[in-house]
This record gives structure tokens, C-alpha cells and sequence, in this order.
């Protein structure tokens, strides 16, 4: 058995009611694709739809002014994007992934935590999947008011479109807490910690790049 694989990835910014998240290059059927969605900067209570054949992963808020989802979809082929909705045009920042030598959508494992406390830290919930220890992709997401800078010590970065940040571990373990990341001082901050269980089956690919 080996850990899941990002083949590829992408990010960006806008301003919307119905954002059009470009997705990562060379998406084959089968693949897995994760969108990571944030609105940060709303004045008021914001509502973020799940686009039609994807999955809501989790979904956290800090004071009803910063959000953060996670999405997710197993690829017929040939997605380019996906169109997210708010209930008023927002300002976004979306990060979105493509793995390979996964399990399936239902052996993805997540928890999440919000803070309203000053600092200039981001930290994570600890996450212990059911199925017990194995070859876990862990990917950390974090957001703040005042942006992200760093990726959780023993993280690499998957993409940094600040105040948004994602970044990952493969660690053969039962529970996972990722450390803090940086981020400017301010009191709002919200983060996704996810666990992707291996394939039973090897992968076939046997290379991974972040872009």
C-alpha cells in the first residue's frame, strides 16, 4: 500500500456571487478533486452552496464573517471547473487539488476549529480517523482575517493564495494534530484538517507536482 498522490493543483481569487473555480490540469476519470472555498472579508452572514455533483467535506465559520468549505468529487474526466455560489457576491479565495491512489469520497475523514481570539497563529483540530492507522495523506487548510504565511511545521505547501493556505503530510499514523501556521494578528481564523486514506490498489502513477 502507498499514500495518495497530488498530481496536480491550482488556486485563485475573485469577486462573486457565482465564482468559476478553475480546476487542475490533466483530470482523468477516477481522480479525486478537492476545492478548498473561503469568503473572508464579509460583512454579513454568508451562505456557500454545494455545487451539483460534488460533496461538502466540512464546513467551519469564525463569527459569521469568515468561511471555510471543502468539496469534493471523483472526476468522470475532463472537468475544467466548477461554478461555486454565495448568497450575495463575496470576496473569495479558492484552492483546488487532484489526487490519485485514493480510497474513495466516503474514506475521506475531516475535523474542523474556528477561533475569535487574537493572535498570530492558526491552529488545527486533532483528527483521529475511524478505520485506524494506515497510509493517511493529511492535508492541513487554514485561513485568517489577516492571511496565512506558513504551512505547519513537516507540511508542504499545495497552494498559498493568502488569506487561504493548504499544504500536506503523508504520515503512517492513527491521529494527526498539525502544528499552528503563521498568520497576521487579528481574531478571526478558521481551519480544515483532513485525513485521505490510501488505495487498496497501488497507483499506477508514480509522480507528483504542485502548481
Amino acid at each position: 500500500m502507498s499514500f495518495p498522490l497530488i498530481q496536480t493543483s491550482s488556486g485563485g481569487f475573485d469577486t462573486a456571487t457565482n465564482t468559476v473555480v478553475p480546476l487542475p490540469s490533466g483530470i482523468q476519470a477516477g481522480d479525486l478533486i478537492l476545492v478548498f472555498f473561503q469568503v473572508y472579508n464579509s460583512g454579513a452572514s454568508t451562505s456557500i452552496s454545494t455545487p451539483a455533483g460534488w460533496t461538502l467535506i466540512n464546513e467551519v465559520n469564525s463569527a459569521s464573517r469568515l468561511y471555510l468549505s471543502a468539496f469534493a468529487k471523483v472526476a468522470v474526466g475532463g472537468e475544467t471547473s466548477v461554478t461555486i455560489t454565495t448568497n450575495a457576491s463575496r470576496d473569495v479565495a479558492y484552492i483546488a487539488v487532484r489526487i490519485t491512489g485514493y480510497k474513495s469520497l466516503s474514506d475521506i475523514f475531516s475535523s474542523i476549529l474556528s477561533s475569535t481570539s487574537n493572535s498570530t497563529t492558526i491552529s488545527y483540530n486533532s483528527l483521529t480517523p475511524a478505520p485506524g492507522i494506515d497510509d493517511y495523506m493529511w492535508i492541513a487548510i487554514g485561513t485568517s482575517s489577516a492571511g496565512s504565511t506558513s504551512a505547519p511545521s513537516g507540511y508542504t505547501q499545495i497552494q498559498n493564495y493568502s488569506p487561504l493556505f493548504a499544504s500536506y503530510k503523508n504520515l503512517n499514523a492513527n491521529s494527526e494534530t498539525p502544528g499552528n501556521s503563521s498568520s497576521g494578528n487579528n481574531n478571526r481564523k478558521c481551519s480544515i484538517t483532513l485525513a485521505i486514506a490510501p488505495s487498496l490498489v497501488t497507483s499506477n502513477s508514480s509522480f507528483f507536482q504542485l502548481f
